[in-house]
């Protein structure tokens, strides 16, 4: 709450208030007391994704004035309509009796160029833009919706059947629509034959670099493909690298392709990506930077040009120093998280609240709050593979690597950590705590909300680490199910339908991934089964826990 009375006693306070749901704001209240000692509120209510969807704003005499907007598939408001509420007939309308709708028309890059009024006249046309308007009207799309024409080539023929039917291999959100747009207006196709790259001023390697064991990446996929790209490419074109790979991977590659190729006429650029998981779409149109590592101005020519409706900041750079910032960015953010988990446990012990902790740490510009975030740790391919794979590097060139290491053995204590909360409240010290009887809910399967990613899930060894204290198991997850099931140590759980049919006649709730719909759970439902809620997301407030007589454990923060 912020007050801001004001100098003269002429003029009355003026109050902010606003209410967040744990994970993002679902609603925020401005109050304003006018002169008449009426009060004006203001909520703002945004869906799943971050877009504004409704505004209200009321007054204590009845008047409400009530915004509804509309979006497009790729999350562009495509309509607004604007009903006035009448106390008289308590009903919304204008006062015309008619809703008064403003609809939006874009061109292919997402700028608007037509705005028309209820009765379809034209309010305003031809509106030209720099960039991209802001959210809310920032468009989801990618290389194919910047006009350009993309050939996605990959030798696993099934998938490509699947995408060319517009069945997505993975789920992230806006991803199937984003994809389903380009193919219809036939700017991207699908293909499995190598020799599609002829005609392309452009060729993107985005191919796998799983991790061996000994924690390097394995870079069999990116010498294969340099090699057939070696064997098939007929013209001039810069061959990006964009798969996460070692310092000197692109001077390796870049030997292979000379040994292949008759002609040397191509260059060699280092395009990393900076997309997260969940988001990624929406990241790919708002990036913080675009960074081009290369040594010809013809190539930077081609990728600015490229990326240029992005209206971004471009870091240009040597090839070495590009790959060095994917995995030193991935490294730094994963110690960032690393670092929160170990505060919070500190917290836990002295009474400190992890969240206001890393706020006030991370106010300082120096730090800043992004990733500042306790929890049961990161999951996912890219962060563990990425610091291993950098652990690697470092080692290889002799340099000590300890601090990356404690990052990781934080990270995979987490769960361990979280996990002895569990089997000390409910276990049985008699029978060295064990949790046989007793049935446990885990909400949330995939390494984050947004994705059916279930690679390297913190969720997988939390249900490990329970059942080894022999718990039974019924677990929920709005998108990762199916990719669950895959997994061998979880198919001997109980999948659930949806959160309830988990939580029933359950013994104990954890929040293992921060999904929204779990924040907004029907608690006197929870109430109905079990007391206990273990939050390793910390997606409710320990007050309200403790005002419903809940048994609460979070990340960091006094239980409740």
């Amino acid at each position: 709450k912020e007050i801001q009375p004001y100098d003269s006693t002429d003029f009355p306070t003026k109050s902010y208030s606003y209410s967040f749901d744990g994970i993002a704001p679902e609603s925020i209240t401005i109050k304003l007391r006018t002169t008449a000692n009426n009060t004006l509120d203001t909520s703002y209510f945004y869906d799943g994704i971050a877009n504004l969807v409704q505004l209200k704003a009321s007054a204590e005499d009845g008047q409400q004035i009530v915004k509804n907007f509309f979006y497009d598939s790729l999350g562009r408001v495509k309509e607004e309509q604007n009903p006035y509420f009448d106390s008289a007939s308590s009903s919304l309308r204008t006062p015309s009796s008619t809703v008064n709708k403003t609809k939006y028309l874009y061109d292919s890059l997402g700028r608007v160029i037509l705005v028309t009024n209820n009765d379809g006249t034209i309010k305003f046309q031809d509106l030209h833009f720099d960039g991209f308007l802001p959210t809310p009207y920032w468009p989801e799309a990618s290389l194919a919706d910047l006009n350009n024409e993309v050939v996605a080539i990959d030798n696993d023929s099934k998938k490509i059947k699947k995408l060319k039917q517009g069945i997505m291999p993975i789920y992230e959100a806006g991803l199937e629509d984003l994809v389903t747009r380009n193919v219809t207006e036939g700017r991207l196709k699908f293909q499995t034959e190598i020799n599609q790259i002829n005609g392309s001023e452009a060729i993107f390697i985005c191919v796998g670099t799983p991790p061996e064991p000994n924690g390097k990446p394995n870079l069999d996929y990116v010498e294969n493909v340099a090699k057939q790209i070696g064997d098939n490419l007929k013209h001039y074109a810069v061959i990006v690298e964009k798969s996460t790979v070692p310092v000197r991977t692109a001077d390796w590659m870049k030997l292979i392709l000379r040994n292949k190729l008759a002609s040397s006429d191509f260059d060699i650029a280092v395009n990393p990506e900076f997309l997260r998981e969940g988001t990624a779409v929406k990241d790919f149109y708002n990036p913080d930077r675009i960074v081009i590592g290369t040594d010809s101005e013809k190539a930077v020519g081609i990728l600015t040009k490229l990326y240029k409706p992005l209206n971004s900041q471009f870091l240009h750079t040597d090839m070495e120093s590009a790959e060095l910032i994917k995995h030193g960015s991935n490294a730094f953010l994963a110690m960032k998280i690393s670092y929160a988990n170990l505060i919070s446990r500190l917290c836990e012990k002295t009474g400190a609240d992890i969240q206001t902790v890393m706020k006030g740490i991370g106010l300082d510009k120096r730090i800043g709050e992004d990733f500042f975030k306790a929890g049961i740790g990161y999951g996912g391919f890219c962060f563990p593979k990425d610091l291993g794979a950098f652990v690697s590097v470092l080692e290889e060139y002799d340099i000590d690597a300890s601090l990356l290491k404690s990052v990781a053995k934080i990270n995979e204590d987490q769960v361990q950590y979280f996990a002895g909360k569990i089997v000390e409240k409910l276990g049985n010290p008699e029978k060295y705590y064990s949790l046989e009887g007793k049935k446990i809910a885990i909400l949330g399967l995939a390494f984050k909300p947004g994705t059916d990613d279930m690679r390297l899930a913190p969720s997988i060894p939390l249900i490990e680490q329970l059942k080894s204290y022999n718990a039974s198991i019924s677990a929920y997850d709005p998108k990762a199910i199916e990719n669950a099931k895959k997994i061998d140590s979880l198919k001997d759980i109980y999948f659930a339908k949806d959160s309830y049919d988990a939580i029933k006649n359950s013994n104990a709730v954890v929040i293992a991934t921060e999904w929204p719909e779990f924040s907004k759970l029907d608690l006197s439902k929870i109430k109905e089964h079990t007391n206990y809620i273990f939050d390793g997301r910390n997606i409710f407030s320990p007050e309200r826990m403790k005002a419903l007589k809940f048994n609460y454990y979070s990340i960091g923060r006094k239980p409740a």
